[in-house]
């Protein structure tokens, strides 16, 4: 049996449009669902968060022994665009290409598979050399805010795929000039958050934890699934501050921040929190930021440091020396 799903004609980086892509994706097949078909007739535009989501989603079906196709993608608006990103070439769809490739600098990061730490450094420090080349070469942070945000982003997202997802992820960038907005974004098609949680031991864990809380809870600083194991050293192996710091980082550098697990969506657009239902098999992590309000990033990381330290009171603020 197979069964087949139109895609939306355009999916941007709001909660509405890309929930709605999310809702179409079949996360709880049964066992005579052999064959997946995106009819891709109407796509026109899809930004990094629908494309990395379709992305883990598909390896997903995949390993699960499935087939998945594409119909009438070549016809699609969107197509080229699709092949520039090599979203074609990560799912393992064959797309002969009729145009010459150009450096994607300054404008966007081609879908990337991470599978590994050593993924997570090699990745982040060539998708911030990709969106902000121009600084790549100096050692002035007053120049390099933006290589600096960006890199430290995709590392902190990038490590939490390895570390709790037990599955890879993909990642992909694009910075849009007429907004002046970077949005990254990454996806696994892992256990999500609130299984991490179970899996793990953790003590925040109970029954009666929601998708929503599960991510709500690991949005809090000093908490993850694994802060309470702790390494060789005698140190938590994860600090669980991570997530945190992205969130202010992303609202201080006029952006937005976006967590989707399971059945669950947190944000912060705009400068509002919303929490909502959403329809993920996994956990899709998406960050915005103007290019034009990221100055000196070390200075924005300390003051969100500060601000967090005079929050606490609790006898752990020398994490955050």
């Amino acid at each position: 049996m197979e069964i087949e799903i139109p895609l939306p004609r355009r999916v941007g980086d709001d909660e509405q449009s890309l929930n709605h892509l999310l809702s179409l994706l079949p996360w709880n097949l049964d066992g005579g669902i052999t064959r997946i078909i995106f009819d891709w007739e109407r796509v026109e535009f899809l930004t990094p968060s629908a494309t990395v989501a379709l992305a883990a989603g598909i390896r997903k079906w995949r390993q699960s022994g499935r087939i998945v196709d594409f119909r009438n993608a070549e016809t699609s608006s969107a197509y080229t665009y699709l092949q520039r990103i090599d979203f074609f070439a990560c799912c393992g769809i064959e797309s002969p290409e009729s145009f010459q490739r150009h450096l994607s600098r300054d404008r966007f990061f081609p879908v990337t598979q991470i599978s590994n730490m050593d993924d997570v450094q090699s990745v982040s420090t060539q998708l911030a050399r990709c969106i902000s080349p121009e600084s790549a070469d100096s050692s002035d942070p007053e120049e390099t805010g933006l290589l600096d945000l960006v890199e430290y982003s995709i590392s902190e997202l990038a490590t939490n795929v390895v570390q709790h997802s037990q599955s890879s992820g993909f990642v992909s960038a694009q910075y849009y000039e007429n907004t002046d907005r970077v949005i990254v974004a990454i996806a696994d098609s892992g256990i999500g958050i609130r299984e991490s949680f179970r899996v793990h031991g953790s003590p925040h864990w109970s029954e009666s934890m929601s998708d929503l809380k599960a991510i709500e809870k690991s949005l809090e600083y000093t908490v993850s699934s694994r802060t309470h194991l702790v390494s060789a050293w005698g140190e938590s192996v994860n600090a669980g501050v991570g997530l945190t710091f992205l969130k202010m980082l992303a609202t201080t550098a006029g952006g937005d921040f976006y967590v989707i697990s399971g059945a669950g969506c947190y944000g912060i657009r705009s400068g509002r929190t919303l929490a909502v239902e959403s329809n993920f098999g996994g956990t899709l992590c998406i960050m915005s930021f103007q290019r034009s309000k990221v100055s000196n990033f070390f200075e924005m990381f300390s003051q969100i440091k500060i601000d967090l330290k005079n929050i606490r009171g609790d006898g752990h603020e020398g994490m955050f020396q």
